[in-house]
């Protein structure tokens, strides 16, 4: 269930690897989805899922739709050197945090 801890090293191959902003967001988002959606059946199958966390999920919607927003309000105003600063800074703290 950690295979999300994955992001940063990936966000930083994506960076090497040249790809535009806009496409280097949609490889991650398509493939963390399909990661997270590959493990729904584990999660069910070890009672992760219960309608109160379907409740708490839902109830956090509203904070998904303003960090959507806000990410693409971001991407406009930002240059893709000011993203890739960004983007491996920040990587380079959630690995370091991994490491506790």
């Amino acid at each position: 269930m950690t295979a999300n801890a994955a992001g940063p090293i990936m966000t930083f191959y994506l960076i090497r690897a040249g790809l535009p902003v806009l496409e280097l967001l949609g490889t991650g988002a398509w493939f963390f989805f399909a990661v997270n959606l590959a493990k729904l059946p584990f999660s069910a199958g070890l009672g992760l899922l219960s309608a109160d966390s379907l409740v708490v999920d839902a109830s956090l919607l509203p904070g998904l739709a303003v960090g959507a927003a806000l990410g693409v309000w971001t991407i406009r105003h930002i240059s893709r050197d000011q993203f890739e600063r960004a983007a491996l800074a920040l990587g380079g703290v959630a690995a370091a945090l991994l490491l506790l």
